[in-house]
């Protein structure tokens, strides 16, 4: 009985192990769950040796086949321009593999908002142009009596003030993150962004975005200014 579960077992990890597989790569921004078809300089190792570099991209997929188990590593360029490295676990019920091309790579690039003192008043202004847009917006963030506010503007007519709490203003630190490595960006979109920092009235930074692979900043107007659009 002994030796029927042993030989039982071993043609279960060899039917795990012992055969390669076809597996569909796909291109995703993943926090959006929404495809992505640009080149983004894909190589796929296992070990040392590399499988593919730079392979044939149709609609944001690709597909290797005859790939045998086990761990792999996949390089590739973000949206923000760093370049990742993923490691990847492949076995025998792999059929597709996500690459999340929004994946950020932490830096160590200190911002504006994680410098703010209590005297600081820090401007973003916004502009965005396009085939059938142009908009322009302002945010001004201010410490009134030892808390933070801000002010939003569009066109210069105040549309919200409210109070900032502390996970606001860390949420604030990470969008400047990401915004300073979209200089990084491939561009080739029509719509640009451009984002202005002012700090005490004076320019500091200066950011523009024409990929349209990043909505960093619709995002945070969502979560802290309470702007859906």
């Amino acid at each position: 009985m002994k030796e029927a579960i042993t030989a039982i077992l071993m043609i279960i990890q060899l039917n795990l192990f012992g055969q390669n597989v076809n597996v569909k790569f796909v291109q995703m921004n993943c926090e959006n769950n929404g495809g992505d078809t640009r080149e983004r300089f894909i190589s796929v190792y296992k070990g040392d040796n590399i499988i593919v570099t730079h392979p044939k991209i149709r609609f944001g997929e690709f597909s290797l086949n005859n790939l045998e188990v086990g761990e792999y590593r996949i390089l590739f360029t973000n949206i923000f321009g760093q370049e990742i490295a993923d490691k990847v676990e492949i076995d025998s019920t792999t059929k597709e593999i996500r690459i999340c091309i929004d994946r950020f790579e932490e830096t160590r690039e200190v911002t504006l908002f994680s410098q703010l003192q209590e005297s600081d008043k820090l401007e973003i202004i916004y502009s965005s142009t396009g085939c059938s847009h142009w908009d322009n917006e302002r945010i001004k963030f201010y410490n009134k009596k030892g808390k933070w506010y801000f002010d939003y503007f569009v066109n210069n007519k105040k549309i919200k003030s409210n109070k900032l709490s502390k996970s606001d203003l860390n949420e604030l630190i990470e969008f400047e993150k990401r915004l300073r490595q979209m200089k990084n960006s491939m561009g080739g979109c029509t719509t640009i962004d451009e984002f202005t920092f002012e700090l005490n009235g004076k320019r500091q930074l200066q950011i523009t975005d024409d990929s349209c692979d990043w909505n960093g900043y619709f995002k945070m107007k969502r979560r802290i200014i309470g702007i859906k659009k």
